[in-house]
């Protein structure tokens, strides 16, 4: 039994356990393309776990993320749809709650919802590059040693603001 599975029976109404379950049968469906049988059981548990966390926590932060993967990264002919993605990013960032320093929980899905924003607005059809910059900029401002955003995200972004792909 995995952890997820563990915690899914244990707390069957922890919608965070639904998404990164979700998460993981997403991943082994990305992987599994030459098997479709393989791949379409994987998806249909993918979709039953997002759509459970969905009814437990809809404006859960991780839930959202997870819920847009597909459309950020499917082709439009698999359901991708990376303006569906930034409305879910969006939901997740005004979901996310304020920053709360003296908290001992750790803050989540502020950083997150403004480094995928980016990066589906560097992506869309017509990008917006410089809305880009700035919600990359904005995601390490609160995560200033965020590997991705700062040595891969943002190198992309400057790069197109220069001109080049």
């Amino acid at each position: 039994m995995s952890t997820l599975d563990s915690s899914i029976r244990k707390k069957s109404d922890f919608a965070d356990a639904y998404a990164g379950d979700a998460a993981v049968h997403g991943l082994i469906a990305a992987y599994s393309l030459s098997d479709p049988a393989v791949m379409n059981h994987e998806v249909e548990t993918f979709q039953s776990r997002i759509r459970r966390a969905l009814e437990l926590d809809p404006g859960n932060p991780r839930v959202l993320w997870i819920e847009a993967v597909p459309y950020a990264v499917l082709p439009k002919e698999r359901g991708g749809d990376v303006a569906k993605a930034i409305e879910l990013y969006q939901r997740m960032l005004e979901n996310a709650g304020p920053l709360e320093p003296d908290s001992p929980l750790p803050d989540w899905g502020r950083a997150e919802a403004l480094m995928s924003l980016a990066n589906a607005n560097l992506v869309k059809p017509l990008p917006d590059v410089q809305r880009a910059a700035e919600e990359a900029r904005a995601a390490l401002r609160l995560e200033p040693e965020w590997h991705y955003v700062r040595d891969v995200l943002m190198p992309n972004i400057e790069a197109r603001q220069r001109g080049k792909e």
